[in-house]
């Protein structure tokens, strides 16, 4: 019971290749610190989540620990109205700064919070 209660469900993930390129298509896009992230207004009942990271940013552990604190950061984030979201990291700063990947996983919670209080913004 408990790991259905922090559990990231499927309904609330980007699944299907559609889904990514509609998103990537018919988007807003923001950058906030080293995160890209397209959004757009679903119809559905709740936001849902994509996130592509390239095999340039590193192996299979930090890919993976990259998506994990992405996902855990938007799990525990309210929103007014129902988005989908693709988040990206920002390879070309991160690679040009050479900023550590420590330091990538700490700047996640910052990025996503200035994301989503830029968000309302763009849409007025």
């Amino acid at each position: 019971m408990l790991e259905q209660q922090f559990s990231f469900q499927k309904s609330k993930r980007l699944l299907n290749k559609n889904d990514f390129l509609g998103l990537r298509q018919e988007s807003r896009f923001l950058v906030s610190g080293l995160l890209l992230c397209y959004f757009k207004k679903n119809n559905l009942n709740t936001s849902r989540l994509g996130i592509a990271v390239s095999k340039k940013y590193g192996n299979a552990v930090m890919r993976n620990q990259f998506k994990r604190h992405i996902r855990e950061n938007f799990r525990k984030s309210e929103f007014k109205d129902t988005y989908d979201f693709l988040v990206i990291p920002n390879l070309r700063k991160i690679k040009s700064n050479n900023i550590s990947y420590a330091k990538v996983v700490q700047d996640i919670p910052f990025s996503l919070s200035d994301l989503l209080r830029e968000m309302p913004e763009m849409w007025q």
